[in-house]
């Protein structure tokens, strides 16, 4: 298997998996997150990804979004744009649910 590290905009990468640096909720936000789910949305409509990983979780309203911990992965379809999307959650996503100790023992 071969792995390139490349520098630039995620959303123009051709590639076969790209990596999210995802929400918790899996939801987009901005910077990453936010440049994959655009990118999906634009090729698929409005909410696109947002509503399959809604669907894949069995998640009915927005009022209960699913939620990965730090460390975990989740796997979706590129729906046109890539093959895969890993949707990763990171130690820097602790911040708002841990403190110093619990992220650097993660780490450790």
């Amino acid at each position: 298997m071969k792995i390139k590290i490349l520098l630039g905009d995620i959303s123009t990468v051709k590639t076969g998996v790209v990596v999210n640096a995802a929400k918790p909720t899996l939801m987009g936000g901005s910077g990453v997150d936010g440049a994959i789910h655009n990118k999906v949305n634009k090729i698929n409509g409005t909410y696109f990804l947002k509503n399959r990983i809604l669907e894949n979780f069995g998640v009915c309203d927005d009022e209960d979004y699913p939620r990965i911990k730090p460390g975990e992965l989740y796997i979706t379809r590129g729906y046109g744009c890539w093959h895969e999307i890993y949707h990763a959650v990171g130690i820097a996503q602790m911040k708002k649910q841990t403190n110093f100790a619990q992220k650097v023992n993660l780490m450790n």
